[in-house]
């Protein structure tokens, strides 16, 4: 085999690892966001969450809206088919957008503000990262 191709495998097969990675550390970061302000999270199985009527966020009454072990699962399953780095920037710019993870299929998980602020953490991070060396 050609020396370059074997070079552009190897290097193929380390970003598909990067990204691999960067999606479970975007998952993990969102698991460990604190609770929002009124909801209160189990920590018995089964996980629930007991909600303040004034910490409804937009009238959501999901409990995957609240526990953040469900909105990192929601996230991780919107970034799980993207093959690439643009891919993931579009899912996690079209997720901010809507602050919810829609699926053709299986309909849409309303994100919170506190997930939706650590999308964009990725986010701001990426464009500073371009800014730098574009």
């Amino acid at each position: 085999m050609n020396k370059q191709i074997k070079e552009a495998l190897a290097l193929e097969q380390q970003a598909q690892q990067f990204l691999s990675a960067l999606k479970n550390e975007i998952g993990a970061a969102i698991e460990a966001t604190d609770p929002m302000p009124g909801v209160q999270i189990s920590g018995t199985h089964p996980i629930y969450a007991v909600v303040n009527l004034s910490a409804l966020h937009r009238h959501s009454l999901a409990p995957n809206v609240y526990i953040p072990s469900a909105q990192a699962d929601a996230v991780r399953s919107k970034l799980a088919p993207k093959q690439t780095v643009q891919g993931l920037l579009e899912a996690l710019e079209d997720m901010t957008e809507k602050q919810a993870a829609c699926f053709p299929n299986n309909g849409t998980v309303l994100l919170n503000d506190k997930t939706v602020g650590a999308l964009r953490q990725y986010l701001h991070s990426a464009v500073e990262e371009d800014a730098e060396h574009g």
